[in-house]
């Protein structure tokens, strides 16, 4: 699942949109509503992030 930063500014739709064409090559239409939600840790780093789901 792509995922990546939400700039200032910036609707987690749109992020979510850059960042399935950056990391996959995906475009469509991209739903503004949130579909879910789940935190993840990586293991280099203490910090727990949180994913925002957007159907694609």
């Amino acid at each position: 699942m792509p995922k990546g930063h939400i700039e200032p500014g910036e609707s987690s739709h749109k992020a979510a949109a850059q960042e399935a064409y950056e990391e996959a090559g995906v475009r469509g239409e991209i739903s503004q509503t949130v579909v879910g939600s789940f935190f993840y840790s990586k293991d280099s780093s203490p910090n727990r992030y949180r994913v925002i789901v957007h159907r694609l």
